[in-house]
Formats: structure tokens, sequence, C-alpha cells
């Protein structure tokens, strides 16, 4: 097996530095680097250092023997049949909507959102996001992945971007490059949506040499020359289309590494909340040497919080079966029982550090035990030049995407198709039923209408005293709210209470130092997240008592009885929702309906739910759903900075542990920490008052539009009844078209 050494002369006159310039950067002379070059070896010691220094990665300054590539053998079969019946379904759609029968916005589902829907499962594949530090070799795994060398690596301007990438063939018609710069306002998981692609682009070419990776680089060297105005370096995006078998079974997304002196913090900080809304499956990189440091714990259990819990149909599915944590760089120089003791050891460490924070949020979530075995079986290795170092890693990637993941996305495809036609079913034939009855009836439609001029003043009166009730319990959950998290942080962050901590927990200062804030932060998260919890369970029965009582669209009248109107109140209610932008507490609400009950749906995602912005997988609102619901983790920025913050303090011996409570307490302080708690606290119950007051307007304005419909109708000229008459004829054609909806479902 040949050998092949690193070009270590090549690689540094590249980096247009003379042996004597490197050898200043990293403290030796020039005769050991022409020595180093001369054999084609860069000391153990110095490898991190040299790369950074030569702006490349530590696997190009090591020697590679033959390298093999992936064995993702996918074939375009894989979601082929659902591909087609889904473009089936877009036929039927488009014949119908050819005839352009009327459709009104406020009655849910519409045609045109049904259609977006289809359209969102048709480009739906698991998105796998690469994750890490940004130097722990996340692009080359990515190529690896892609069994080619596609990704650029090392310390280049465009491993700052984002990068998505697509199979060639799923590639729109109407996108004529392979690889395209997104600017900062680009939805990614709009990819599909014609305007919004054209409206974002910024520049594109090909994947040939000399192509692409030239002009985006060119593009930042001009720093962002042609973008729009505001657009920052880190921020834009990278949408592009391969040819590798992986991408038939997945969308593969590698963000930049954390940690990038180039990068704003503040950008970091959105990109890993970024990640965990979107991963259907979760790769974090953290190199060997060094694995899985405090940070990481920071990082990642900030990311965990967010993790998609599948239901699947396949009682295989092992427990965070959509996580893979990887030891990158896990190179032959290191023992296989050393890498073996690392992961373990790390493992065990990482749950013994969130078991009573972290790990039961995810029970919870995931309604089981979350047991250390079942962490430690996400954890693998990686070195691509050595079969033994990633075998475990390919064989778990591979029989998720192969195996799991099809008949999760096709069950989902299922459901949300049947939800469709069974609501808009349902939704049609009441409004039918109603307009049908006044119509037949046209005396008592006119009897009908002065019950209701005459019941409005009422039910204004009955509905305004409902909102002021509402905007009441929300006024004193958040009171509430705001007090515990204060409570708890002055109990958390006493001295004397810290010292208990790290007295209980620590035996060592090493270990003290390194874990002991990070602790403190995730406890206050996870006793406010509770708390909050449980104030957001008793709104959602709040919530169903007002839609009871006003939503339900009945109210009484002395001397006509009961009024009814054919308004469906909480789909307007939820209508209004969906012009609210942030939901607060309302997202559990909302998230405890299913999928909406097929009311609202864009195309932006796996889920109806994605139009309140809570993310789902399998049809269900999944952990991200839950964790937006009670207003989302505090960002990540917060704990890396009190965690480096006592990292790189200095520790003496002696009485240390009593120090260290009192420096944690300090940098708590110094941070702002529980500005930033009650911040987050008053946003969450802000935008759930913001929420409700949308979706009661909502209710209170389809209320007057339906009693002008009656005005026009029976108020009006005998041709006011002939228009209603063709009302409902098209409402007879809609309800039709979903009662015929085709598909194949299983049995």
């Amino acid at each position: 097996m040949e050998t092949k050494k690193p070009e270590l002369a090549k690689l540094r006159k590249q980096a247009s530095l003379s042996q004597s310039d490197l050898a200043k950067q990293l403290g030796i002379t020039q005769s050991q680097v022409a020595e180093y070059e001369k054999k084609g070896r860069v000391p153990t010691h110095l490898l991190t250092r040299y790369a950074r220094a030569l702006g490349v990665t530590v696997n190009e300054l090591l020697p590679t023997e033959s390298i093999e590539n992936a064995s993702f053998d996918f074939g375009d079969s894989l979601y082929a049949t659902l591909t087609e019946d889904l473009n089936l379904l877009l036929q039927y759609i488009d014949r119908f909507r050819a005839r352009r029968i009327p459709e009104e916005e406020s009655i849910f589902p519409t045609i045109a959102q049904f259609r977006d829907q289809v359209m969102a499962l048709k480009g739906k594949k698991p998105w796998v996001v690469v994750t890490g530090h940004f130097d722990a070799g996340k692009s080359h795994l990515c190529n690896f992945l892609l069994g080619g060398g596609e990704l650029p690596t090392g310390y280049q301007p465009v491993t700052k971007f984002p990068t998505y990438i697509h199979h060639s063939t799923d590639r729109p018609e109407w996108v004529t490059e392979s690889l395209c710069l997104m600017d900062s306002d680009f939805d990614p998981q709009k990819w599909q949506d014609k305007a919004h692609f054209n409206e974002h682009r910024l520049i594109g070419g090909s994947w040939d040499i000399g192509g692409s990776w030239d002009i985006l680089e060119e593009y930042v060297n001009r720093k962002n020359a042609g973008a729009p105005e505001g657009d920052e370096q880190g921020t834009v995006t990278v949408l592009a289309f391969v040819d590798a078998p992986l991408l038939h079974s997945c969308v593969l997304v590698d963000l930049p590494g954390y940690d990038d002196e180039e990068t704003d913090e503040e950008i970091r900080a959105e990109l890993i909340d970024q990640a965990g809304n979107q991963a259907d499956i979760l790769l974090y990189l953290s190199r060997a040497q060094g694995f899985l440091d405090s940070r990481d714990f920071t990082r990642l259990g900030h990311l965990l919080r967010s993790i998609l819990n599948f239901e699947t149909p396949d009682d295989r599915f092992p427990t965070l079966g959509n996580l893979f944590i990887i030891a990158s760089h896990a190179h032959p120089g290191m023992k296989t029982n050393e890498l073996d003791e690392i992961l373990e050891g790390r493992a065990k460490k990482f749950y013994e550090h969130f078991e009573d924070t972290l790990f039961q949020d995810l029970k919870k979530q995931a309604g089981r035990e979350i047991t250390l075995q079942d962490f430690t079986n996400r954890f693998f290795s990686f070195w691509q030049e050595e079969p033994s170092r990633r075998e475990k890693l390919e064989n778990g990637l591979y029989t998720l995407l192969g195996r799991h993941m099809p008949p999760i996305i096709e069950d989902h495809t299922d459901a949300e198709i049947a939800r469709f036609k069974e609501k808009g079913t349902a939704r049609y034939a009441r409004i039918i039923e109603k307009w049908e009855t006044i119509l037949r009836e046209k005396n008592q439609g006119k009897d009908h209408l002065r019950k209701l001029k005459e019941a409005e003043p009422d039910r204004q009166r009955r509905h305004k005293r409902a909102v002021e009730t509402f905007e009441q319990k929300i006024a004193t959950f958040k009171n509430r709210d705001l007090k515990y998290t204060q409570d708890v942080f002055r109990a958390e962050t006493a001295v004397e209470s810290l010292e208990g901590m790290i007295d209980r927990r620590y035996s060592d200062k090493k270990t003290a130092q390194e874990l002991a804030a990070n602790y403190v932060w995730e406890k206050i998260q996870s006793k406010t997240r509770d708390f909050r919890a449980d104030l957001v369970n008793d709104l959602k029965n709040i919530t169903e008592e007002f839609l009871q009582d006003v939503a339900k669209a009945t109210f009484r009248n002395e001397k006509w009885g009961i009024i009814t109107t054919p308004i469906d109140a909480k789909a307007a209610f939820l209508g209004g929702l969906a012009g609210a932008g942030t939901l607060g507490a309302l997202g559990a609400w909302a998230a405890s309906l299913g999928n909406l009950g097929g009311y609202i749906a864009v195309a932006k995602g796996a889920s109806i739910l994605s139009a309140l912005g809570i993310s789902t997988a399998a049809g269900t609102a999944g952990a991200t759903g839950a964790v937006a619901a009670l207003g989302g983790p505090i960002t990540l920025g917060v704990g890396l900075a009190v965690a480096v913050a006592v990292l790189v303090w200095r520790i003496f011996a002696g009485d240390w542990k009593s120090r260290l409570a009192k420096k944690i307490r300090q940098v708590f302080e110094k941070a702002r920490v529980l500005s930033k708690l009650e911040g987050n606290s008053r946003s969450f119950w802000d935008n759930t008052l913001v929420a409700f007051q949308e979706g009661a307007n909502n209710i209170d304005a389809q209320h007057r539009n339906y009693l002008k419909e009656i005005e026009d109708a029976f108020g009006g000229p005998q041709e006011d009844l002939r228009a209603l008459e063709q009302r409902i004829n098209h409402y007879q054609e809609l309800k039709s078209f979903f009662a015929a909806i085709p598909w194949r479902w299983k049995t």
C-alpha cells in the first residue's frame, strides 16, 4: 500500500510564507522547518499550530495511504415512488385550479395551501446537519460522505458560509447553476420557491475546477461587493446541487465552525440555534485530542434541547438514533483502547453532568428513559484512511438514512395528505349546510339577520370581556414567571449554594473549574423551564375555555335565545396566530392540536406547524416544538461567556472551592445573566399577548364579516341571493376537490 507524504514546502509557499517566517510563527528554527519539509512529516505536538499557520487542516499535514470513499450506494429509488405520487397529486391540484374556482383566505384549508404543503413534502428529505469546532474536520467529513472533494477545507473564507447540498436531480429546472450564493434573507427551507430563490440569489456557477469556489472566494475578498446593503460576511448561504449517492437519501448541511476568530459571536450563536431547529439528523464533531471540552458541553447541551424525537414504525430505531457525536482526527497514532476510553469516558462525564437537567428534559420529550448506555451508543470515531475508525459511523448513518428514515417520511406524508382530505371535506360540508339552511328559508334568513344585528352589541361586549380576562391571566403568568426566575437565579448563584454544589459534585479543581459554571447555568435553565411549562399547561386550558366561550361562535340574546354563526372560530383564532409571527405560550397550545387539524399550511418545511414557527418531524410536534413553545433555550452566547470566563481564571491552592464559588457568582453578575433571563421571560409572555390579540381580533373580524355577508344577501335585492347560490356552488366544488384527493393509502 503506497504512502503519500504531504508536500509541506508547497503548502508553505501557497500561504506566502518563507521558512524563516514560518519558523518565527511556530517558535522553532528555520533548519527545523527545512528538516520537516524534507522528511514530509510534522511532529505531533506541532500539528495544530503548523496547520493554522499554513491555513490548512491537520489532515493535509499527515501522510496518507490509499483512501477509500464512503459506500453510500443509495439509488434514486429511495424516494422515487413517493416523488412520483406527489407529482401526480400536483397534476390533480393544478387541473382543478385551472378552473379558477374562487377561494376565501379566511377558510382553512384552501387549495393553494394544500398545494404549498404538497410541494414542501415533495422536496422533503432528512436534513443531515454537520457542526462543531472550526478545525474539527467538518468539511473533510462531508467530502468523504459525498465521495469527492467538492467542499473547500482548511481556513478558507468560504468555509464560513452555511452550505446546503441537494442532489443534482432535485435541482429545479429554473435553477441553471449547480452552486449559488444566496443573501442573508434567504430561507434554506424555501429553496424550491422560484420567486424566493430569484429574489435572494447573489452569484452562482458550476462545480468545475476554477468555477464557483473561485467566484465565491473572490466575492468574499471583495468584501461582499454586489451584495445587498447590510449583508455581512458570514451571514450568506451557499445552495449547492451535487451528483452524489448519499444525497438521494438526505440534504447535507455543512455549518461554519464555532470559535472561528473571523466570525462574529452573535452569528455563531445564531447558526448553532439554526442547526438545532433544522436538523433531522445531527452530526457533532470534536477533535479526538481534547475531545468534548467544556465549550463543547455548552454547545452540545444547547443543541440537544432542540433535537427531534422521531416516532417511528420501526421499533429497532435506537434511542437518540438521529444523533452522532464524533471524535474526529482519530488517527492511528492513538491506540484503539485509548480511543475507546476517551469516547466512553467523555460520554459518562457528559451524561453525569446533565443527568438531572438536560436528560430529564429529553426523557419528558421522548416519553422514555435515556440511559448512559443509550447515550454512549451515539459516540463514534472518524479517520478516513482507517476503515476501523469510521466503520461504526458509516454503518449507523447508512442504516438510519436507508432503512429508518424512508418509512418515517412516507408515513408523515400520508398523514399530512389524509388530514387535508378529511378536514377540507368536513370544513366545506359544514359551511354548505349552514348557508343552504339560510338560503332555503328566505324569511328565516331575514329573521336570522335581525337577530344577529340585535344581538351584535351583546356579542361584542362578551367578546371584549373574555379578551380582557385572558389578557389579565397572561399578565399574572408573566409576573409569576419573572419572580420565579429571579428567585431561582438568586438561590442557585448564592455563594453558599455554589460552594455546597462544588463540594458535592467535584473532588478536583480542574474538573470543577471546567464544568461547575456550566452546571449552574443548566440548573437555572432547567428549573425555570419546568416552572414555565406548568404555566403554559395552565394557559392551554384557559385558551380552550376562551374558545368555548367566545370562539365557539355562539351567543345568547334574551329575546331570541341562542344565536349561532357558521364561523369556525378555532380556525379563525389559528389564522390570527399565523399572522403574529411569534406565539409565546400559545405555541404549546397550537402544538397540542397535532398539525392544527389541517387549518394552516405553508411551503416552509415538513409540517403545517412550521407556519407557526414550530419545527416538527414525522408529523408530530417534536422536541424542537416543545422547546420553542417554552421560549426556547437562552442564547448560546450567555452559556459560553460564563463557561469561558471561569475556565480562563487562575485557580489557586488552599480553599479553592470557596474562591471558585465567589468567582462563578462574579462571572454571572458581570455577564448580566439575570437580566437576560428576565428579558427572555418578558419577551415570551409579550409574544403570547400579541399572538392572542391577533387570534382574538381575527375571530371578531370574521363575525363582523359574516354579519355583512348576511346583510348583503338578505337586506339587498334578489340578485344578492343568486350570488349566494353561486357561492354555495363554489363551496360544493371545493368540498368535492378535497373528498376526491387521490392517494395510495397504506393498508
